[in-house]
């Protein structure tokens, strides 16, 4: 305690300093500089950083450096009280430094001071192992010797396995920054600092050449350990079958129902966030991995389901494009061009021959040749959010565009681009009250627009090559909420509900085959295709962590075919395109145990494809 008091008291005027800072934030808005909160914090943080690089660099290193080390090691003293003493007048100095400056702002109820668990998470190691880290650069560099490129290239290697292991788990969805990782990697950092110093001062004595070869030894004998089996657990995470999905979110078939694109959480021991998509055969016995579900658009499927591709990696501004064969054994993935300026991707199809890809980005929309690193057709849009872009049976590919701010009302652009001329045109307008989304038809023959879906929302029918509007479906303010899907046969299935759900069901020429109340009472629905001419509306229960409930009806009969409990349809999330209905009538659908399930429509029976608790 005497050395740590020794070293304390030489260094007295960081808690001067600490005490000026602490009263700027008080003065500051005084003149006009300046938030105290945001003033509070920012000096409080620089107070810390200073005092950690100030003491770290010269507790140890400096007396090192300079020959006064001996002196403490004459003395009847063992390293330990040594070494322990400078070390925590160091973590002693930093601490109460940034107590000084923070602590007023926290007492007059600017902010709270964090929970109790944060210190020992994050703090505590974090305040070890920068202190120690400091320490490790000032020997390193005061040594001159060439340990210290030797040091520098591990640090290098080891950061950048570090970093592409967390950039790699991120793309998955892992929430690789998440506290508890943190507080791990602090933990390790902190301890491997810590030994690798005191190893230092037992074995290196007062040379600090010595010493420092052993800092170096003991650190890297440490964290290359670590960091390589970081990387190992990343890379295991990444390699994740069907089966180790414990839950799913999402799933959506091909159009002959022989695969299944399927978006899920994986079981312990693979972290909670885990959240990948995986591209499988009906039998699960063939797959293909396909990245996080946030962080992917797609997969879409040629019409034989002889390709399939998505965008990876797609909100970044370097997105990949991926195509899979998958009639070959074993299907085979690859890497194929991305012609578009570098930026996120909002969407993507492919064209019924598989030939032609489509994408929007947020400004522009492209057509190209798959594998082509040339664009056939581009055309700007404005798309602040999912918008989707879909190819008719010539081979053009329509989306909607605008207007300048989503939520407030506008116009919709429908553009055209046809890859045969290499020509884009605006073919049509759609008038908008705003925060609208839209769901295409077969073909791209027509287009269903939900005007303010927030509040008091609308539906129109619209002609999917001009825009022209067929039929007003539903007017403002007669629904609370309106969800819609697409028929395979070019039908459109509208669910109302708010005080009531009711399910319709229009022709392509807006024409009302069929009113049906689902229930009387208040409720919110979703309606989804799972079957040809079957339609599914599932019906949530109120309340946290609730069920759902499936109302199967048969669109052509106008008659409710039964109420499946527990399951709701398997239809895609915001980040995939519209629902496919399955043709071989195998409905897919989600039970609450959040297993992948089939439901005969026929019998109800029931059959587990995948995952459950």
């Amino acid at each position: 305690m005497a050395i740590a008091a020794r070293e304390v008291s030489e260094r007295a005027a960081l808690l001067g300093l600490a005490t000026m800072l602490a009263v700027v934030p008080f003065v500051a808005p005084w003149i006009g500089i300046g938030d105290r909160p945001l003033l509070g914090g920012f000096l409080g943080t620089v107070m810390v950083f200073t005092a950690a690089m100030l003491t770290g660099t010269s507790v140890i290193a400096r007396d090192l450096a300079e020959g006064r080390l001996g002196f403490f090691l004459a003395r009847p003293l063992p390293w330990w009280s040594i070494w322990g003493g400078k070390m925590l007048a160091a973590f002693v100095l930093t601490f109460t430094t940034g107590a000084i400056v923070l602590g007023p702002t926290a007492l007059s109820g600017d902010w709270r001071l964090p929970a109790g668990a944060w210190w020992m998470q994050i703090l505590v190691p974090g305040l070890v192992a920068l202190i120690g880290s400091m320490h490790v650069v000032a020997v390193g560099y005061r040594a001159r010797s060439g340990w210290f490129a030797a040091d520098l290239a591990m640090a290098t290697a080891l950061g950048w396995l570090v970093a592409r292991t967390f950039r790699r788990l991120m793309v998955w969805g892992v929430d690789a920054g998440h506290v508890d990782y943190a507080a791990a990697a602090l933990w390790i950092l902190a301890f491997a600092v810590v030994v690798a110093g005191a190893a230092q001062v037992a074995q290196g004595r007062a040379d600090i050449r010595r010493g420092h070869r052993v800092l170096s030894i003991v650190l890297w004998s440490l964290l290359t350990p670590a960091v390589l089996a970081y990387a190992a657990w990343g890379t295991w995470v990444g390699r994740f079958a069907p089966a180790d999905l414990r839950t799913v979110d999402s799933a959506w078939p091909s159009p002959d129902g022989s695969w299944i694109a399927v978006a899920g959480r994986t079981r312990w021991p693979r972290p909670e966030t885990f959240t990948p998509t995986v591209l499988m055969d009906a039998a699960a016995q063939r797959f293909l991995r396909v990245g996080g579900a946030p962080s992917v658009r797609g997969p879409v499927f040629s019409e034989d389901v002889r390709r399939a591709v998505w965008v990876a990696e797609a909100w970044t501004d370097t997105p990949r494009l991926m195509a899979a064969d998958l009639r070959s054994n074993p299907p085979s993935l690859s890497r194929v061009p991305l012609p578009v300026p570098p930026g996120s991707i909002v969407s993507v199809g492919l064209s019924a021959d598989g030939e032609n890809v489509a994408v929007v980005q947020r400004s522009q929309a492209a057509v190209f040749k798959l594998g082509s690193a040339q664009a056939l057709a581009v055309a700007p849009v404005r798309a602040s959010w999912w918008r989707p872009i879909v190819f008719a049976r010539d081979g053009r590919a329509h989306v909607l565009s605008g207007p300048a701010d989503p939520l407030s009302p506008g116009v919709l652009d429908l553009t055209v681009l046809d890859p045969a001329t290499g020509k884009a045109a605006t073919t049509g307008h759609i008038p908008t009250r705003g925060y609208a989304f839209e769901r295409w038809g077969a073909d791209a023959a027509r287009v269903a627009v939900v005007h303010s879906q927030a509040r008091r929302p609308s539906l129109t029918l619209h002609d999917g090559s001009t825009g022209t509007l067929i039929a007003t479906l539903v007017p403002e303010g007669r629904a609370g909420g309106i969800a819609v899907t697409f028929l395979r046969d070019g039908r459109l299935a509208v669910v109302e509900y708010g005080r009531g759900v009711v399910l319709r069901v229009f022709s392509t020429e807006g024409a009302e085959s069929l009113s049906l109340e689902v229930t009387p009472t208040f409720g919110f629905a979703q309606v989804a295709e799972v079957a040809p001419g079957m339609l599914a509306v599932e019906l949530p229960f109120p309340g946290a962590a609730a069920g759902s409930d499936s109302v199967l009806v048969d669109a052509s009969a106008g008659r409710v075919i039964r109420r499946e409990h527990g399951v709701k349809p398997a239809g895609p999330s915001w980040f995939a395109r519209g629902a496919q209905a399955v043709a071989d009538a195998g409905s897919l659908f989600i039970d609450d145990r959040g297993a992948l399930v089939r439901v005969d429509g026929a019998t109800g029976e029931r059959r587990v494809v995948l995952g459950g608790r």
